[in-house]
């Protein structure tokens, strides 16, 4: 996890089997207002509209503190 202000943070995060996100596309996700998948913990792929969140793989996410438990429920359950 890196700070990048007092409020915004960039982490990185597992996404569970179990999670509600796991297997959809961002197009079906209801992430929060303050988040934003940025890509795949490799760098490979910037996070769009088509980019399923796969179980067992990292994503690197910029959210703002008062959302953070919000994603995390999101993507790991």
């Amino acid at each position: 996890m890196e700070e990048v202000t007092d409020d915004l943070e960039i982490v990185e995060i597992e996404v569970r089997e179990d999670a509600p996100a796991a297997g959809k596309p961002l197009e079906q996700i209801r992430l929060p207002r303050g988040s934003l998948i940025i890509s795949d913990a490799r760098g490979g792929r910037i996070g769009g509209p088509d980019t399923v969140l796969e179980a067992g793989h990292r994503y690197v996410v910029a959210v703002e503190s008062g959302v953070a438990d919000e994603v995390m429920n999101l993507l790991r359950g």
